[in-house]
């Protein structure tokens, strides 16, 4: 009897026991994360506290609601703790490539193009170019050889480096680009097949490659000098349709490849102006006043929207300027000091700037007016490039003529006046054809080095130059 009441004893005292742990357990759950750290849920906490954090897991699975029933559980037969598995590394998110490291202070700097010609095996020129954003920018030009061929050449932020490019005929030139965005890129030409008439070419980039778009029919003879890309719907194009015998083919001597002379041989003036217009889909020919002493012919164009146009070049065989504008419906001819012109830049209807020769004109909304220009050291010179981005803020590029040699000249307007600015002849010989800024204090400036033969400091070709905010 008394062995029983102890037994008895023994199992109240042990069902005690069970019933108080589940108490406990109601209170006190511990929740093990996967890396096998503890987080306790307390019942009766106090109003107001900021709940834990509480592992991924358990968060998935909803909030905890006070009060509420506790959920079914499964039997989990527990073992040790895992092996803590190592972090994987952290990952770093691609952010925008860094700032040319070539600009280490304000001033142009002079960077490789990555398109220099080896030594013997021709030349490579860069005409023009265009910036989409600091680390986005497009220059195009032409490589020598026993016929012309395209070159193209792309700036992603760090270096430059050639992009390859269509090349639909025998011998061909880029002459102008432009863009409106990143996928949006325009640049135009001429094209030859054979010693034939020059055909104007036409090349798009769509964010991944490059692609020959089709020109309307033109006359024999005719090639694209100017480009300018307000939206993806609404671009245009300028150049001459010229007569006479074919002027494709290499360039005329090896002092001058980077000026044309590959594509407009002797006994080929132009015949007359031309204008092309994109709509998003296709090119059309769009008529144009040829005013002016014959023959004429268009170089460049620039627009500060879609009603805002215009397009200079030269009349008189190429002795005098030639200004037309378009207002969103036409083209009309706009009186222009003498004196032919190669390169525009639109601000606004009422600010615009055109250069040529040795001379620049600034349109203020109702006329075209001469804006003086220093001469830099020496007195001679040409100028053959503009771009604007403010009223305070403008280049033009071309080449100052020495007693060694010419040498690239760069001047700036401040919103009072012109002023030469040092810019970088690392050659014997340089030019800067074009010029193009981001709005950000950055620029570009393209044009061609080394023309003296046997000069191979940078080797002879492509030369870019990059402006650094001040």
């Amino acid at each position: 009897m008394i062995r029983r009441r102890r037994i008895g004893r023994v199992l109240s005292v042990c069902v005690a026991a069970v019933l108080l742990a589940a108490v406990v357990s109601a209170l006190e759950l511990p929740v093990t994360s996967g890396g096998g750290s503890r987080i306790r849920l307390r019942a009766g906490s106090q109003p107001g506290a900021a709940p834990p954090r509480l592992p991924e897991a358990v968060a998935a699975a909803g909030p905890v609601v006070a009060g509420a029933a506790p959920a079914p559980r499964t039997s989990v037969v527990r073992g040790p703790p895992p092996n803590p598995q190592p972090l994987p590394p952290p990952v770093t998110l691609p952010g925008p490539p860094p700032l040319s490291a070539t600009c280490p202070g304000p001033g142009w700097q002079f960077v490789n193009s990555g398109a220099e010609a080896p030594p013997g095996s021709g030349w490579t020129w860069l005409n023009a170019v265009a910036v989409t954003s600091r680390s986005d920018a497009w220059a195009v030009g032409g490589r020598g050889g026993s016929m012309n061929r395209t070159l193209i050449d792309h700036w992603n932020g760090r270096t430059w480096s050639v992009a390859s490019s269509p090349g639909p005929a025998s011998a061909q030139e880029l002459l102008a680009v432009a863009g409106s965005g990143a996928d949006d890129v325009w640049a135009v030409g001429y094209q030859s097949a054979y010693g034939g008439p020059d055909q104007p070419l036409i090349e798009h980039w769509n964010g991944s490659s490059w692609t020959v778009v089709a020109s309307p029919a033109v006359p024999p003879q005719t090639r694209m000098d100017g480009v300018a890309a307000i939206s993806a719907d609404d671009a245009w194009a300028v150049g001459e349709q010229e007569g006479g015998t074919a002027s494709s083919g290499p360039p005329a001597s090896p002092s001058s490849p980077g000026s044309g002379a590959g594509s407009g041989g002797a006994g080929s003036p132009p015949a007359g102006p031309l204008a092309e217009h994109w709509n998003g889909s296709a090119w059309t020919v769009v008529p144009i006043p040829d005013e002016g002493g014959s023959p004429n012919a268009l170089a460049a164009v620039g627009a500060a929207g879609p009603d805002d146009v215009w397009a200079v070049g030269s009349s008189n065989n190429g002795s005098s300027g030639l200004a037309e504008h378009w207002n969103g419906s036409s083209w009309t001819a706009v009186p222009i000091d003498p004196g032919p012109l190669s390169g525009i830049s639109v601000l606004s209807a009422s600010d615009a700037w055109a250069v040529g020769g040795g001379h620049i004109e600034h349109w203020n909304g109702s006329s075209w007016s001469p804006s003086p220009t220093p001469p830099p050291p020496g007195g001679q010179y040409v100028l053959s490039g503009i771009s604007a981005v403010s009223a305070t803020d403008a280049w033009a590029v071309g080449e100052s003529v020495g007693s060694a040699g010419n040498n690239t000249l760069a001047e700036h307007w401040n919103g009072l006046a012109w002023a030469v600015v040092p810019s970088p002849s690392p050659d014997h010989d340089d030019l800067l054809h074009s010029v193009a800024l981001s709005g950000d204090g950055i620029g570009w400036a393209v044009g061609v080095a080394g023309w003296v033969p046997g000069a191979t400091e940078p080797a002879p070709g492509a030369l870019t130059e990059e402006r650094c905010a001040g």
